[in-house]
């Protein structure tokens, strides 16, 4: 598994928790995937391929996001470092991110934006 975290950058809990709605849209239908996998195979071997497509796309979406809207994230990073990782306190911020993030990343899958 520990070829799943061989990248060129890592987040924080932090940055994971500011891009997870953006993460979860982008990468809903691998993300289900890999869950149902896990579900009907106890071995952690069974679901490798799928693991790996979903680290990529969360690492992927990140790399987008993070560089194409930078200051935003930074807003929303900080302010849930300082506010004690509770999103509802950084509202406005995440707000502003997401928002810049439609922009970039792709559209989400129709059933991903019922949550």
């Amino acid at each position: 598994m520990a070829e799943l975290l061989n990248n060129d950058k890592s987040y924080s809990g932090t940055q994971l928790l500011a891009a997870s709605r953006i993460i979860d849209r982008a990468c809903f239908s691998t993300s289900i995937a890999y869950v149902a996998c896990k579900a009907r195979n106890p071995d952690p071997e069974a679901c490798i391929t799928l693991a790996k497509q979903l680290t990529g796309c969360a690492n992927g979406m990140l790399a987008i996001v993070t560089k194409s809207c930078t200051e935003d994230f930074e807003k929303v990073t900080s302010c849930l470092y300082s506010k004690n990782q509770d999103l509802s306190r950084c509202r406005p911020e995440l707000t502003a991110f997401e928002k810049c993030a439609a922009t970039v990343s792709p559209s989400p899958s129709p059933s991903s934006l019922k949550k």
